[in-house]
């Protein structure tokens, strides 16, 4: 070792050399184990989701007492810089470091120069020691009385938020044996983040935080939840370690957990006897009493449906019995346990997260050209924790992206059995397959696993399955590692069947939004005619889901090349035209299907057709009415097509399975246009509204001469003389498109609902004198109807003309709602400006929807933290008393515009004279569908 204090320091060359010429010796000079002293320390920021982008900080040396590698026992951050660097500009990375880590001083150094600060949590940090590194000998007694061992347990005695004492505490070998083990378990892990609606995404540790009894966290399959409730120990342990948490953390399988009366605290107490034989129930029940326990539940789903309520009952009795204790229940967002604590999600990785799994061991000056590579299908892929995993791991191996997901499984197992002989392999991979199958509701007992292997003996193969992270054994309890694996092995045994079984065995599968069974399924389909009979099935089910999967399905020719070939071209166009009807037969009424394939096809048709061709990779398609008798698909060059669309498949990455996502692509295109025409029917509220707009018009653009309040048979009179004609906007106009037939319609039908005039039930909001009290009272009244009214349109058209779409649009699931509005004025150059502030409210009936207002003094909406968590609390037990709790409710509040009634907005998505009902409807209709259609793939 070098002899830091004698040795004659030379000029080093780079910030690598200060670290192990330099650094590293002094550390040891000082009395530092080398054993205690760790590079490159990832350093974890709770902050927000996009405050740190780039690589992940890392502190270039940290020191600690002993083990266990914790905050309570870190004394000592060094952080280097190049020698040609100064010192001052890596003070501030160093003290966020120490304070993050909570060291009592840091170091800096070049090489050349070398300070010692010590922390200050408040105020700035001290400067206690600066030299030269040639000057060091003469330093030496400063140094070791300053940063020796000794020297740092001493200034830490002191501190709040050190402990130096834990390997003294009763449970110390529990405490350090279990950081230890989740400290290796979670190396190489992306930092997670939940979202609780209105609060937007938070860093996950921070629920360890808050006042709540606990929280609920949900999470799909292959989100990561077990890790999460690794690192949710890791923290608690280290915040119990130095003291700033109290509570005793408990890592709960909660299918280990047998059933009966006190099984639970005998499962906790078996958590602990390893490491403290000592340690009894008595012992457990102080702990709780006195500090608390804090139970991370992992796998609530995976408990047995008839052991579920008790299950929850034994948790809630545990927070109930014991009240300082916390609890923490991990599950998939189908299966919530009852059990009365704040919901968050788990947020699937963002293009950062993959990014740096992308990018871990490669060299900084190769990381920047990662993120230009990551086809937009992948990115998607990728939010699945689980599958970024598997993408990154493939990436790193082959450089270069998977382009089947089946195959990020199929090397996954082929890891997972490397270590046996060939036939072993195969007879392994059989069993496992049966496991799977086996446990699709819960985990199997181990005597269970004997008959599913079939006269193998398993026992030894069990425990290498196990060790190679293929199977879980946790008591007499088996199953596979992860669902995903599992779900690859059930859509194996699936694909093999028959098609008429396989049609009847979809009816039976998971497809919710959590479930990765249907997106295997077409990534695991190898012909045309399974996919086909898979996606039809999924589009009849679950639109939301049937259009997520398509992107398990997008390949760069390792499939189906594209070709010219009229076979292929046909199978390609095929895909396309089966994949329209799949989603527009059992989603959308028969008129607004009709109007789709009116949009498609320019011009009405009895029978969609599609006509095109392929050259050079270019597909060129339209479409065509076939007529009841005709062909439906046809391969060739159309004849002055109405409409066409073309695309370079090859160019943009598609092969030839692309078919149903461009089909997809052209419903939600067509959808988008119908809706920007307002070619959508609804009920009496909406019919009123559209005919009110298009009345005002033609009275202002077109010569009519209606006037307001709108005599409905005056009106129609005037028509009747023009009932062929169809007015369209100008050129570069947001006018309005006018066919008087169905206008004419839209007005009998109001009269034979006794509907003989329309007037304006709204007053212009800056029209109205603020100072006049009744005036205020109209202009609450006009919110009142007018939030009230664009509910129950918004319902009527969903209901008559999508209503497959329902169960997947946010804003339905969030109606009936009441606003509660906050107005405050400001005067800017002699004219009054209204601004408006929102909260809502869930309630029962759309009868009881609508808008309070009131102009408070301070009507600015607090933002604070306790304040969302208040407002979210508060939505939570309204939906609870109207019977909406577990719907997807968008909690959010914040400012809005205010709405203007005559027709005259400047939005540009709004219609020139259309009512602000009719403009609102149509942008809540356009983001609902933006969101169900926004994930299929596109490349741009």
């Amino acid at each position: 070792m070098i002899d830091i204090w004698t040795t004659k320091h030379t000029v080093f060359q780079s910030e690598a050399d200060v670290e192990t010429r330099f650094v590293m010796p002094l550390l040891q000079a000082l009395g530092h184990d080398i054993a205690n002293i760790v590079p490159k320390k990832p350093v974890l920021f709770r902050e927000g989701r996009n405050s740190r982008p780039g690589r992940k900080p890392e502190a270039d040396f940290v020191v600690y007492a002993d083990k266990p590698h914790c905050r309570a026992t870190a004394l000592l951050v060094v952080e280097t810089k190049h020698p040609k660097e100064p010192l001052d500009q890596g003070r501030e990375q160093a003290e966020s470091y120490a304070q993050n880590l909570r060291t009592p001083l840091y170091i800096l150094t070049n090489g050349r120069d070398i300070e010692v600060w010590q922390l200050q949590i408040v105020g700035e940090s001290e400067l206690v020691h600066s030299d030269s590194v040639e000057k060091i000998a003469s330093s030496r007694g400063l140094l070791e009385g300053l940063a020796s061992p000794d020297a740092l347990i001493s200034l830490c005695s002191g501190l709040r938020f050190k402990n130096m004492d834990v390997i003294r505490r009763d449970l110390s070998e529990y405490e350090i044996n279990e950081t230890a083990r989740c400290q290796r378990e979670l190396r190489n892990t992306v930092p997670r983040f939940l979202n609780r609606s209105a609060q937007g995404d938070m860093a996950a540790e921070a629920v360890l935080d808050g006042d709540d009894k606990g929280a609920i966290v949900l999470g799909s399959s292959g989100y990561g939840k077990t890790t999460l409730g690794k690192a949710f120990l890791l923290e608690a342990l280290e915040k119990r370690l130095e003291g700033s948490a109290a509570q005793l953390p408990f890592e709960v399988f909660l299918p280990d957990v047998p059933a009966g009366e006190g099984a639970f605290e005998a499962y906790l107490v078996n958590r602990v006897t390893p490491h403290v034989p000592s340690y009894t129930l008595a012992s457990l029940r102080d702990e709780a009493k006195t500090n608390g326990v804090l139970i991370i539940a992992d796998a609530f789903d995976r408990v047995s449906n008839s052991a579920r309520q008790s299950i929850a009952s034994e948790l809630r009795n545990l927070v109930r019995d014991f009240p300082k204790s916390r609890l923490l229940v991990l599950s998939r967002p189908n299966c919530m346990p009852d059990i009365e604590l704040p919901t968050y999600r788990l947020s699937g990785f963002d293009e950062k997260d993959l990014l740096s799994l992308l990018t871990a061991g490669q060299a900084r000056s190769d990381r920047s050209i990662a993120r230009f590579r990551i086809p937009d299908h992948l990115r998607q892929l990728c939010q699945v924790p689980l599958l970024a995993n598997l993408v990154a791991k493939h990436s790193r191996s082959f450089q270069r992206f998977p382009t089947n997901v089946s195959t990020l499984y199929e090397e996954w197992l082929g890891e997972i059995l490397r270590p046996f002989p060939a036939l072993e392999k195969g007879r392994l991979r059989a069993f496992l397959e049966e496991l799977a199958a086996e446990t699709s509701a819960q985990p199997v007992q181990i005597t269970r696993c004997w008959e599913l292997a079939k006269g193998m003996d398993i026992s030894a193969g069990l425990e290498q399955l196990a060790d190679a992270d293929a199977i879980t054994i946790r008591g007499t309890s088996v199953e596979l590692v992860h669902e995903g694996l599992a779900d690859f092995f059930r859509v194996q045994r699936l694909l093999r069947l028959p098609f008429k079984e396989l049609e009847l065995a979809l009816d039976a599968i998971d497809t919710s939004d959590a479930s990765q069974l249907p997106g295997l399924l077409l990534s695991g389909a190898t012909t045309p005619e399974a996919s086909r009979v898979i996606w039809q099935s999924l589009a009849e089910r679950n639109i939301h889901v049937a259009l997520s999967s398509l992107k398990f399905t997008i390949g760069d020719g390792e499939r189906r090349p594209v070709s010219s070939s009229p076979g292929v071209v046909q199978g390609l166009l095929s895909d396309v035209l089966s994949g329209i009807d799949a989603l527009l037969g059992p989603h959308f009424s028969k008129q607004l299907a009709d109007d789709v394939r009116m949009c498609l096809a320019g011009k009405p048709v009895s029978v969609l057709g599609i006509e095109g061709h392929v050259r050079t990779g270019y597909l060129n398609f339209s479409f065509f009415d076939a007529g009841e008798n005709g062909s439906r698909v046809r391969v060739g060059d159309a004849e002055s097509p109405f409409r066409e669309w073309g695309v370079s498949l090859e160019g943009q990455g598609y092969d030839a399975d692309a078919g149903r996502i461009l089909g997809a692509q052209r419903v939600s295109g067509a959808i988008k246009e119908l809706i920007d025409c307002r070619r959508l029917r609804g009920g009496p509220i909406w019919r009123e509204e559209t005919v009110f707009g298009r009345l005002r018009h033609l009275g202002r653009c077109h010569g009519f001469k209606f006037e307001t309040p709108y005599d409905l048979e005056a009106c129609k009179a005037g028509l009747l003389a023009v009932a062929h004609r169809r007015f369209g906007p100008r050129l570069r106009t947001r006018g309005q498109f006018v066919d008087v037939g169905a206008l004419i319609e839209d007005i009998n039908q109001l009269l034979s609902d006794r509907a003989t005039v329309l007037h304006p039930w709204w007053v212009e909001p800056y029209d109205v004198d603020f100072t006049d009290p009744s005036e205020r009272a109209s202009l609450a009244a006009t919110f009142d109807a007018f939030f009230r009214r664009r509910q129950q349109a918004y319902v009527e058209i969903v209901e008559r003309e999508m209503p497959g779409l329902a169960g997947c649009l946010p804003e339905y699931a969030s109606v009936p709602v009441r606003y509660n509005l906050k107005g405050s004025l400001s005067d800017i150059q002699g004219t009054t400006d209204l601004h408006l502030y929102y909260e809502r409210w869930p309630v029962a009936e759309l009868d009881d929807a609508g808008a309070d207002l009131s102009f408070p003094e301070r009507p600015q909406t607090d933002f604070s933290r306790s304040a969302m968590d208040a407002y979210v609390s508060k939505t939570e037990l309204l939906l609870a008393r109207t019977g909406r709790a577990g719907t997807n409710f968008h909690i959010v509040r914040g400012g809005m515009q205010v709405p203007q009634f005559n027709g005259r907005s400047y939005r540009s998505n709004d219609r020139e004279d259309e009512t602000a009902v009719v403009s609102s409807v149509m942008k809540m209709l356009g983001d609902d569908c933006q969101k169900v259609f926004g994930v299929i793939p596109e490349f741009r």
